[in-house]
């Protein structure tokens, strides 16, 4: 099972021929593939800030309607803070929503696909993709 980070459904967006590729290989796999709703949150986040927001508001619908959702609960709240605790530990601080992405993944044992994957390494227990 795949996590897809935030990054990744930006770049399918943009029309990057690699996040298109590795949707169809993972089908073609028998993987699932899934987005956080705390990357739809980031999303919508982002077109609040984009000046053709009709245009940017159709291509996150597009791409949503390719990806199932998975939720951010109970389950995941208790991993994210354990992440939190497990890097603050070590003097390391990753940003609040990958903490939630991250505790998604780790919690239901998907692997985070992700552009640049050098903050989601330093997490123990979290297989990372990097594409």
């Amino acid at each position: 099972m795949n996590l897809l980070d935030t990054c990744f459904v930006i770049d399918l967006m943009k029309g990057r021929t690699d996040c298109k590729v590795f949707l169809q290989d993972r089908k073609a796999q028998g993987q699932d593939v899934f987005l956080s709703t705390v990357s739809v949150y980031e999303l919508l986040v982002g077109l609040a800030h984009t000046h053709n927001k009709k245009l940017e508001e159709q291509k996150i619908k597009n791409a949503l309607s390719l990806l199932p959702t998975i939720s951010f609960d109970m389950i995941a709240s208790r991993e994210s803070g354990a992440i939190y605790f497990e890097l603050k530990s070590c003097g390391q601080i990753l940003k609040g929503y990958d903490i939630l992405i991250a505790g998604i993944a780790r919690a239901n044992n998907y692997s985070i696909v992700t552009r640049d994957g050098k903050h989601f390494h330093r997490i123990n227990g979290l297989q990372v993709i990097e594409y």
